[in-house]
């Protein structure tokens, strides 16, 4: 079966653990919030739904990044066309990892099933992600 899954919000990168001063590491917030939130859509409209063990899959993630409200008109089409993208943090594959470690588990059983993953950005008037899973044996 293939997944397609839409998750409203800003785009997060997956950022790097940051380590306490007793030298313990941990992963940020925001990272772990969006991981939630990512976790939380597909749960709603899949339930407990997982791929089989072994299966192996391609991720096609598009990220949509809201307009800056400071461009002008213009450009503002322009990047609603697609004639301008978001060259601009976060940067493709940390968006792409964060969505994989979401669903690590609960889409999957683990992340070495991706086989081919592919990451896009793009500007849009609703900031989201668009998640497709493609089970590669049909």
């Amino acid at each position: 079966m293939n997944i397609e899954l839409v998750v409203d919000g800003e785009p997060v990168g997956k950022a790097r653990p940051r380590v306490t001063k007793k030298g313990q590491a941990y992963t940020p917030q925001k990272t772990r919030d969006f991981e939630r939130v990512v976790a939380a859509a597909y749960k709603q409209k899949y339930g407990t739904y997982r791929q089989a063990d072994g299966t192996p899959l391609r991720m096609d993630v598009q990220a949509y990044m809201k307009v800056p409200k400071s461009d002008s008109e213009r450009v503002r089409q322009k990047k609603l066309a697609g004639e301008i993208r978001p060259a601009k943090k976060p940067d493709g594959d940390n968006i792409l990892k964060l969505v994989a470690d979401a669903l690590n588990g609960i889409a999957y059983q683990d992340d070495k099933q991706l086989v081919e993953q592919r990451v896009s950005k793009h500007y849009a008037a609703k900031p989201h992600i668009r998640v497709v899973i493609i089970d590669l044996t049909k």
